[in-house]
């Protein structure tokens, strides 16, 4: 991706900057801000010192005062290297972009970590930029939901219960039912098919923790109340 034609320029830490800074230094480095810009490494330039002087259109004397200048006056960076390479760095341009890479990085993160998530929830997941379609097997055909409403009768939920419970053989059957229907109630009347158990599966690792300890009355308490919230009835 090519760099952008332009970029915020803050005129008055320029100007700062240059006070008391000579003029031929300050023609010097408003070029080198230019050629930094578009850089590979954003915000820095490194050349040699007869690189300087034909950058500028100055003897190489010339080139090599006005580098001393710019960093006496600590308007920059300068480093040289053993190989004859001098490295000229803005600060701020510098700082910018490291700010602007994390910042993608960690967004890149999120991105990648949201889709995890949905893919342990069993949610379908598709590419950015493609209409949206139902999820195919490889046979061409798109597998039946487990869920497809999001009215749900008392039938429909107890054969999916007896689904889900499959995947958690140990566990209370009342206490997977109970993360089912919070899973359920979480979803505010939406119409996105469920695909996959494993959808239900964050919310009942979550029960399965808050209960233990819990007596059976209290767990058929909170079920009962669950139980209505979705619109079941107290008893399936």
């Amino acid at each position: 991706m090519g760099k952008a034609p332009a970029d915020q320029f803050y005129f008055g830490d320029f100007q700062r900057d240059m006070h008391g800074v000579r003029l031929e230094a300050v023609g010097g480095w408003s070029l080198l801000l230019c050629k930094m810009h578009f850089a590979k490494n954003r915000g820095e330039v490194t050349m040699r010192l007869e690189d300087y002087a034909r950058f500028w259109g100055v003897s190489s004397d010339e080139a090599a005062s006005i580098l001393d200048h710019l960093e006496q006056m600590d308007v920059c960076d300068r480093f040289r290297s053993v190989d004859g390479l001098i490295t000229v760095i803005n600060r701020r341009m510098k700082r910018q972009t490291e700010e602007r890479a994390a910042d993608a990085e960690r967004k890149r993160a999120e991105r990648d970590a949201e889709r995890r998530e949905r893919e342990e929830r069993g949610d379908s997941v598709r590419p950015r930029g493609r209409p949206k379609k139902d999820v195919q097997n490889m046979s061409g055909e798109c597998p039946s939901p487990l869920l497809s409403s999001s009215s749900l009768s008392t039938s429909d939920f107890k054969r999916l219960i007896l689904r889900v419970c499959e995947d958690f053989p140990q566990a209370n059957e009342r206490v997977v039912e109970l993360g089912m229907l919070y899973t359920m109630l979480q979803r505010n009347g939406s119409t996105e098919p469920i695909r996959s158990a494993k959808y239900f599966h964050p919310e009942i690792k979550k029960m399965l923790n808050e209960t233990k300890g819990l007596d059976t009355k209290t767990i058929d308490v909170m079920l009962a109340r669950r139980r209505e919230q979705a619109g079941l009835g107290r008893e399936l």
